[in-house]
């Protein structure tokens, strides 16, 4: 049985899936003691496991313990997640003897690794040709490059020992009296030339316990410090712990929501009001007035909501949002040109040309056309659908080309700048790194090689890949229709008088592959 520690924005909701997973729990708030109804015999000293999302990208989670426990949270998360994106753990505080390789800066060395990639390696002191003992102790937000310490390092339940000489203690120990107690131990760990971080559960740890790890851990250092010795170069001789990542899907935030309101009132888009708004403290109120409405009846009263913003001009922006730790790209300001709510009771789903007039020089992307300023830009969505269709015009009304994303399903989410009082809505979705392009003269499939890279580390689930692929295949050579029909649809007309049966026929021509 492992035992887990969670926190952030979405604990409740993870909390109540790694009860049912029969977990026990370390350091849990009393909030989520009440709500779960959790019994102290599930409530021990240390945590096998440490799940908590990003700081910055709020839609990641960063999941990390002894390697048997990550193992296991990463088949939970896949059973649970099937639409969101996990990069397969990683090796972390894995111990082995490397080359340095390069220099790369005053202060940075490249040095080779097990894992068959360069490392950065922040050492002053590092050269050319180097042989060293070195612990891998993290990953750049690339979630490929290694990120290195010179030494040996070795993970216990209450303490990592190292051979720095330095003392660190956790964030999450604040009380002065417990930090006054470790000392004690300290100097005994620093008497022998070792190096500690001590750990959030050493905050609970018996005096005995933390004896018992202190020698078990010397132990295990003079152990890897003769295996060392004795193996080849880049090969790990110790793994410590590993480190998982997952990325929520919009889809999978919904599922969250659904998850999270077995235990506790839990409003239609709640979770993704606190990744992605402003929104965070109306959240709560909203939780418990949903407890009071059918949940049928607040989606539907939500959607109606936000027909009426846009019926009145509200700022439109596309999330467009990168795997992991990718940028997040506001794309707009946008107009609603036309919206269709004909498909919103049956589907849930709201159609939308949006406009975007352009003001800079470049090229379009994946086009390599000439963006010039008075361009026009219509962008076709169906919130229910994974494509987004960009058709670029000039100022002549004359089509240049048209972009497609792949992406997951897009949701509409209201927000308000609390500063400003401006609303927004955000139509939100995440990348899914393959696009194509349509010009006079060609039609191709672009950015594959990042898709099948991501697909081939299991990072998208390979049902999704197969049928991204194929639609877009579709989408790309086997239709004709769509560069002709974006081509009439300025033809002799203002923006605001678009042909809506024209319209229409273009939506059933650009989802009718997707919807087979």
């Amino acid at each position: 049985m492992f035992s887990v520690r969670i926190r952030g924005i979405y604990s409740t909701a993870l909390a109540k899936i790694f009860l049912d997973e029969d977990f026990v729990f370390s350091d849990l708030s009393p909030k989520l003691i009440n709500r779960l109804r959790i019994d102290k015999e599930n409530i021990v000293a240390h945590s096998d496991l440490t799940i908590k999302n990003d700081d910055e990208y709020k839609d990641v989670i960063v999941f990390m313990g002894f390697p048997e426990a990550v193992d296991r949270a990463t088949e939970i998360f896949r059973k649970y997640f099937t639409s969101s994106f996990i990069e397969e753990p990683k090796p972390l505080y894995a111990v082995y003897r490397g080359v340095v390789e390069k220099k790369i800066s005053q202060d940075e060395c490249l040095v080779s690794t097990p894992l068959g990639v360069s490392g950065v390696l922040r050492d002053m002191l590092c050269s050319p040709g180097q042989e060293l003992n070195l612990t891998l102790v993290g990953y750049r937000n690339d979630l490929e490059t290694p990120i290195l310490r010179r030494g040996i390092s070795v993970v216990g339940k209450y303490m990592i020992l190292d051979d720095t000489g330095r003392v660190q203690f956790s964030e999450h120990i604040r009380d002065s009296d417990v930090i006054e107690e470790l000392k004690g131990f300290t100097e005994i760990i620093t008497r022998e030339k070792f190096g500690v971080k001590w750990r959030s559960s050493s905050k609970n740890a018996d005096t005995i316990s933390i004896l018992k790890e202190y020698n078990t851990l010397k132990d295990i250092y003079r152990r890897i410090l003769d295996q060392i010795s004795k193996s080849e170069n880049n090969r790990f001789v110790y793994i410590g712990e590993k480190i998982g990542f997952i990325q929520f899907s919009t889809k999978d935030l919904i599922k969250l929501d659904e998850i999270r309101s077995y235990v506790y009132p839990t409003a239609p888009f709640h979770h993704m009001m606190k990744t992605y708004t402003n929104l965070r403290n109306i959240v709560d109120l909203l939780d418990l007035l949903s407890e009071k409405l059918d949940k049928k009846d607040f989606i539907r009263s939500y959607y109606k909501y936000i027909v009426e913003k846009i019926e009145e001009n509200i700022t439109v922006f596309m999330i467009h949002r990168k795997l992991f730790f990718g940028e997040i790209i506001f794309i707009g300001p946008a107009k609603v040109l036309y919206m269709d709510t004909d498909l919103l009771d049956k589907e849930g789903s709201l159609r939308f040309v949006l406009y975007r007039h352009v003001k800079s020089e470049g090229l379009y992307d994946g086009l390599n056309i000439p963006k010039r300023p008075g361009d026009m830009i219509l962008t076709f969505l169906e919130t229910s659908h994974r494509y987004i269709f960009h058709a670029y015009y000039g100022q002549d009304r004359d089509l240049k080309g048209v972009y497609i994303n792949a992406n997951t399903e897009i949701y509409p989410l209201y927000d308000i700048d609390h500063r400003s009082g401006k609303e927004m809505l955000y139509l939100i979705y995440n990348d899914l790194c393959i696009d194509g392009v349509i010009g006079n003269d060609f039609r191709t499939i672009i950015d594959e090689e990042e898709f099948n890279k991501h697909c081939e580390k299991k990072r998208i689930k390979e049902e999704i890949c197969g049928k991204v692929h194929s639609v877009l295949n579709s989408i790309i050579l086997e239709n004709e229709k769509i560069f002709s029909l974006f081509k009439d649809l300025l033809k002799d007309r203002s923006l605001e008088k678009l042909d809506k049966d024209l319209v229409k026929n273009i939506f059933y021509e650009l989802y009718k592959y997707e919807k087979r």
